[in-house]
């Protein structure tokens, strides 16, 4: 065994490798398959529970903003209005009731708390599946509450 001959050998075929390279590493478009709304939040809760409560949350947000939208709601010399703010405004004007509101700030809490984790309180992926089921319910309620008046 030659220990000169086998680092040449190596770096010819080291650099045979990178001449091909990007031929062979050039990326195939395949098309993902359709996820699922309900499959795209899981990738998202194995990947980080905390920011699949964000993702749920988002839809809240959306909804909220629908509905503001609806009623004419604008913030006045604002370029962004808070979701604690437009819901309280739907509630004054009675697009939404009290309980949605109620809802809605305790879901905004529990997002403000998965965004800011503090000591060992992480979100437990069961945790991110029961704030989903909450957010989605209060979008449900929103659309509901905020069209039908």
């Amino acid at each position: 065994m030659k220990y000169k001959d086998i680092q040449v050998e190596f770096e010819k075929t080291l650099e045979k490798a990178e001449a091909e390279a990007p031929r062979a590493l050039a990326p195939k478009i395949v098309p993902e398959p359709e996820l699922t709304d309900e499959e795209r939040f899981a990738r998202i809760v194995e990947l980080n529970p905390s920011s699949a409560v964000l993702a749920a949350w988002a839809d809240v947000e959306v909804a909220l903003k629908s509905v503001a939208e609806q009623a004419g709601i604008q913030a006045p010399g604002r370029r962004f209005s808070s979701p604690l703010w437009l819901a309280r405004k739907l509630e004054q004007i009675e697009r939404i009731d009290r309980q949605t509101f109620a809802l809605i700030d305790d879901l905004r809490a529990l997002r403000n708390l998965a965004a800011h984790p503090e000591g060992d309180r992480a979100v437990s992926a069961e945790d991110a599946w029961r704030f989903k089921q909450l957010a989605d319910q209060a979008a449900a309620m929103l659309r509901a509450n905020g069209s039908a008046r």
